[in-house]
């Protein structure tokens, strides 16, 4: 936390370290701090759907149903027009395919997911899809659809290694 403190302080517009800092926030529970950070990552990058995305969780955490719905619906549709103009950009793809699990819309996230293991893609690209679903499951517990899909993508990455 000091060296993105120090790095934020030597460039208050450093866009890394404060995404970097506010995931800290959020999983130390400061959520004031967090929620600080990502309204001010989003002025500096307003197109990072991965920002809007964590805001959303924060504000589930927070019981601001309303607000998170708003973040994740941009962060969908910032994740959309990026599928739209890379569709090989299996990154974009996972994380679309959480957002749209967030929202509820498990068939359209379970089709992305399913997309990105019959294209084979790399276990360097599944694990962080993995460990991003973890992080969900740790601020909506036990939510099926997560779990499920989960499962399947760390069954299908022991069976290719």
């Amino acid at each position: 936390m000091a060296d993105f403190d120090k790095a934020i302080a030597l460039d208050e517009k450093y866009a890394w370290a404060i995404r970097s800092r506010e995931q800290v926030h959020l999983s130390l529970k400061r959520y004031e701090d967090a929620l600080s950070d990502f309204s001010h990552a989003i002025e500096l990058d307003p197109k990072n759907d991965w920002v809007f995305y964590l805001r959303g969780l924060l504000y589930l955490v927070r019981d601001e149903a309303e607000k998170s719905t708003d973040d994740f619906a941009q962060a969908i549709q910032l994740a959309e027009r990026e599928a739209q103009q890379h569709p090989n950009d299996w990154q974009n793809r996972l994380n679309l395919a959480l957002y749209l699990l967030a929202t509820g819309q498990s068939e359209a996230a379970q089709a992305h997911y399913a997309a990105a293991i019959d294209a084979s893609i790399s276990v360097y690209l599944l694990q962080p899809a993995i460990d991003d679903l973890d992080d969900f499951l740790q601020v909506i517990p036990d939510q099926p659809q997560a779990l499920q899909m989960r499962a399947i993508l760390a069954e299908h990455v022991l069976a290719i290694q």
